[in-house]
């Protein structure tokens, strides 16, 4: 396939699953709300909205996974060296990730309002978050370093 049918293509893909995607949480607008009776809120839990979203999503992060593990696997063949440092930065990242999950977060289910059950979770959102903002300040530092050494030839 050539490069410009394979531009096409992804173009169609993309907007494709992104329609989709704007669907499935159009869905989600239209469930009861926090007012509704438990019974509304458990029915449209079990319904065929919430599992067309969840069900949705699920599938989305597992085609992206398998697609970055299959690009990681045709770069590795065709320039090891810069693959080996992008899978050696994913491993970082994966390390600084289970550090601060480990470390755990002051946040708990009362201090932001959430019900008890979702207590595990939040050590896992504060770690992600926290990798996240690492990541952007070591990037906001490698551009701001770029550009010196670029100017002090």
């Amino acid at each position: 396939m050539d490069s410009k049918k394979l531009n096409i293509f992804m173009n169609v893909l993309k907007y494709v699953l992104g329609a989709a995607g704007v669907i499935a949480c159009i869905f989600l607008f239209f469930g009861p709300n926090g007012e509704d009776t438990t019974q509304a809120q458990e029915a449209f839990r079990d319904g065929a909205a919430m599992n067309t979203a969840i069900y949705f999503s699920i599938a989305i992060i597992l085609i992206s996974l398998v697609l970055v593990l299959a690009f990681f696997a045709v770069q590795l063949v065709s320039n090891p060296k810069r693959t080996f440092m992008s899978i050696v930065g994913v491993v970082v990242a994966a390390v600084l990730f289970f550090i601060f999950w480990g470390i755990g977060s002051s946040d708990n289910a009362e201090s932001i309002g959430v019900a008890r059950e979702y207590n595990s979770s939040i050590s896992w959102i504060s770690a992600g978050i926290y990798v996240t903002f690492f990541g952007i300040v070591i990037g906001l530092l490698a551009a701001v370093m770029g550009l010196f050494m670029r100017f002090r030839k």
